[in-house]
């Protein structure tokens, strides 16, 4: 067993060494597009991932804690949820060689057909669910760590309302053609979450760097809608939590998954988006170095490590190649946070992972 102290490298030595900043203040330089001392590191890990690699550092370090040895720059605060269940337990599960995943067995949302249905929806982060009188506290036990309130479930129409919802094509269909009741249930979820996340924030009393919210807009080979319906209907409710995040002293990161590349322009002008998460770089038009050049001076990218291929698929060195090119390239002059472009699964090899996260902390982790 090596202690973490004793494997640390310092991959900055020599004359031209950056001076090691905190959390916060990467951030701050990385929204600011200047040059931090390394990209923030996220890690984004299925719970059966997780258990490996606690399981490889317990016997390689003597320690479980998985934030620490990645050098993860992030913290997420949640509430505490005083009643009710979450809607997530009215789904199923399902084994596979991957690992165990939801499986929806039912459309729990199928029943919302009139105004009336509208009216008694209580959403999944409904905020009277929820205690909020930890998260002060839980932000300043934190300090000085990147602290985010909310999840990719925060607004999240398509995947929230759909997939674990309405159904997903009867939810996409519904928007597209704006049926009423469709639209309504749109209302009345978006300040349900909005209430929820003033209260986080509040609660957290200008203390966190980001509000972090969803919407998956893309497919494999393109928007969900078209860039004209997007920025009619989805920007302006996007641009409250924008909005909201910013009066409060965040910085506002969205996930999304697949092609997004036709409707960066609406998410840096018209909703004013901070952080896009998690770039995935094999649908159509997200070549990284594009988007870098395209974009990169305007807003922050989070993600880009290939799932569907590099990491599944390539060789560890491989992995430290992307790594490396994210790290050097992408990371340039700030913009951009260091992690993978969706939750990592047991598919992936572990050697792998740990190529791409040594190559993100200079540590020896295999």
């Amino acid at each position: 067993m090596i202690p973490l102290a004793a494997i640390h490298l310092d991959i900055h030595q020599g004359p031209n060494m950056k001076t090691p900043l905190n959390p916060q203040q990467r951030l701050k330089k990385t929204l600011a597009h200047l040059q931090p001392d390394r990209p923030p590191i996220q890690a984004w890990l299925t719970h059966e991932v997780q258990k490996r690699l606690q399981t490889h550092f317990n016997e390689r370090f003597g320690t479980t804690n998985l934030d620490e040895v990645l050098e993860v720059d992030f913290r997420f605060i949640p509430p505490r949820r005083a009643t009710g269940l979450d809607p997530d337990d009215l789904s199923g599960t399902q084994a596979m060689p991957e690992g165990i995943y939801q499986n929806i067995t039912e459309k729990p949302l199928a029943w919302i057909q009139t105004q009336a249905d509208v009216n008694l929806y209580k959403a999944r982060f409904d905020p009277d669910s929820f205690d909020f009188s930890s998260i002060a506290e839980a932000c300043r036990q934190n300090d000085p760590f990147i602290r985010v309130f909310g999840n990719a479930g925060i607004f999240d129409l398509v995947n929230g309302l759909g997939a674990r919802g309405r159904g997903m094509a009867e939810m996409i269909c519904d928007i597209a053609t704006e049926d009423p009741v469709a639209v309504a249930l749109v209302e009345r979820h978006t300040e349900s979450d909005l209430e929820y996340c003033r209260r986080g924030l509040e609660a957290g009393q200008g203390q966190f760097e980001i509000l972090y919210i969803g919407e998956d807009c893309g497919n494999q080979n393109g928007p969900v809608f078209s860039p004209g319906f997007f920025r009619r209907f989805f920007a302006p409710r996007l641009r409250r939590f924008v909005d909201l995040a910013h009066r409060h002293g965040a910085a506002c990161m969205m996930h999304s998954c697949g092609a997004m590349r036709d409707l960066l322009p609406i998410l840096i002008d018209d909703v004013g988006l901070d952080i896009l998460d998690a770039c995935q770089p094999e649908a159509r038009g997200m070549d990284p170095q594009a988007l870098k050049r395209d974009f990169g001076d305007r807003i922050t990218f989070c993600g880009m490590l290939s799932l569907q291929q590099t990491l599944a698929h390539g060789t560890p060195e491989d992995c430290r190649r992307e790594a490396r090119h994210r790290i050097d390239i992408i990371g340039q002059n700030g913009g951009y946070i260091f992690g993978p472009a969706n939750t990592i699964t047991l598919d992936t090899p572990l050697e792998n992972i740990l190529a791409v996260y040594e190559e993100a902390t200079g540590k020896e982790l295999r």
